[in-house]
């Protein structure tokens, strides 16, 4: 999948964004409900399924999350798919580190650790993790993208 082809979820609860062919963002606007969470697993599947190379995912969850135990433990069986290579979690509150924490339980061993209070850290840790993940990043597009 080209890096300039964005997924147009059909709610504005969430946008999934290339920032490179294999960095997408993933930006929370809500917390969805179930039925959005579980179109987001089916959108997240359909992009990994047609990624032509590992896809590692950095995702803004100041605006929301999934709280939904059945679309988190869909979520978590991604972490299996072929494309996934993992990824980080930024931003929201207690809870959302909480849920993430549900999450890391679930899905494979590579997604541990994920949520950080900042995309700075974010973004540091995705780069110690991934090195070279991070190059030619523009991270105040993405600061731009987080605070839209």
């Amino acid at each position: 999948m080209s890096m300039n082809a964005i997924t147009q979820p059909m709610t504005n609860t969430y946008n999934l964004i290339p920032l490179s062919d294999s960095l997408l963002f993933i930006r929370w606007n809500n917390t969805p409900t179930s039925k959005e969470a579980l179109q987001f697993v089916t959108d997240l599947r359909a992009y990994l399924d047609t990624a032509d190379t590992t896809v590692y995912t950095l995702a803004d969850l100041s605006g929301g999350f999934i709280m939904d135990m059945g679309a988190i433990a869909r979520l978590s069986s991604l972490s299996q798919h072929r494309n996934h290579g993992g990824g980080v979690t930024f931003g929201g509150d207690y809870r959302a580190d909480m849920y993430v924490g549900l999450y890391e339980r679930m899905a494979h061993p590579v997604d541990r650790h994920l949520w950080h209070p900042t995309l700075t850290e974010a973004m540091t840790d995705l780069e110690r993790r991934f090195p070279g993940i991070t190059e030619n990043v523009d991270i105040s597009q993405i600061r731009e993208d987080a605070s839209t």
